[in-house]
């Protein structure tokens, strides 16, 4: 039994976007916070292991570097692997290719192994359990190794806790709230009909815990 804590995820790229159809100069009239949340993905990770499904972490929002910070017990033997595959949920809302890239973990070839008959790693394991952290794992999309997109992850054969979640946001109360009134013109033959309508949005203030 191994715990697997994914990190987190650097430079990841939508494989789609709302942007891609614009022409430069179109892009360059709108708000560079619009266009950096068009193109920012709101990845999350699925891991198998030995083609089993066994975890998907939380999406973070628009975020080309998000933290994950989640952790997961699996049972694994000399020959298993792990595969981290990262897909962008705006584009699966949208019905578009997600697939951002994966990689491939053979858990085994970056811990000792639990049989090993050497007198180092006899003694690593009696002193307790082992860790490892394998940062900046490039993904690979299109059966191109794309060395600007990374994961991070750790592997420890210490499972007595359980596994850390992320902490979530909670909602501490109403902070503003705010009404927008519009008017609406419907035309009957010849004559104008004004509808009103009165929209309320009430604003939260997030806190963690």
């Amino acid at each position: 039994m191994l715990r697997f804590s994914i990190r987190n995820a650097r430079g990841l790229q939508r494989p789609r976007t709302e942007l891609d159809s614009y022409p430069p100069e179109s892009i360059a009239v709108l708000e560079e916070e619009d266009v950096a949340r068009a193109r920012s993905p709101s990845a999350f990770a699925v891991i198998t292991v030995d083609d089993r499904e066994m975890y998907s972490t939380f999406e973070i929002d628009n975020a080309h570097d998000p933290d994950w910070e989640e952790s997961f017990d699996m049972k694994v033997d000399d020959l298993s692997s792990v595969v981290i595959r990262v897909f962008d949920m705006k584009c699966i809302n949208r019905g578009w290719p997600s697939f951002i890239g994966f990689t491939t973990v053979h858990p085994f070839t970056a811990l000792p192994h639990p049989n090993s008959t050497s007198a180092e790693e006899i003694s690593a394991a009696e002193s307790g359990p082992s860790q490892v952290d394998l940062d900046a794992i490039p993904l690979v999309r299109e059966n191109t190794t794309v060395t600007d997109m990374s994961v991070s992850i750790s592997i420890s054969t210490d499972t007595k806790l359980p596994p850390s979640l992320p902490t979530m946001p909670l909602l501490s109360g109403p902070q503003e709230t705010r009404v927008e009134r519009r008017v609406t013109l419907v035309k009957f033959g010849n004559k104008k009909v004004g509808r009103k309508k009165e929209t309320t949005t009430t604003v939260y203030q997030m806190a963690k815990f």
